[in-house]
């Protein structure tokens, strides 16, 4: 069942004036991850940027604080640590952000 394109136009008005846009119906997995992304998304800037700058700037100068040091970490493993560090705060933002 797709929902009227009045509908679909005035809930996405601030995002695009095309009212083909989304391009999803309102029953897809699309439609409802966006609409989950949507709650995050100011957030980006000012929690999950510092906190994962935060977590991979600890990652590599925690030998200099005499932390035990990870011989294995390879510019691979930062990116991968990044995107599962990035992942973790957004999944802890998302309940604080639907909440408000």
């Amino acid at each position: 069942m797709r929902l009227p394109r009045l509908a679909l136009y005035t809930s996405f008005s601030m995002i695009s004036k095309d009212p083909d846009f989304p391009p999803w119906s309102a029953n897809s997995t699309l439609y409802h991850v966006y609409s989950i992304w949507l709650f995050t998304f100011s957030d980006f800037k000012t929690i999950i940027a510092p906190s994962t700058a935060f977590s991979i700037l600890h990652k590599l100068a925690s030998p200099s604080f005499g932390v035990e040091h990870d011989p294995e970490t390879t510019t691979l493993r930062l990116v991968t640590q990044t995107a599962t560090v990035a992942g973790w705060a957004w999944i802890n933002l998302l309940p604080f952000a639907i909440d408000n």
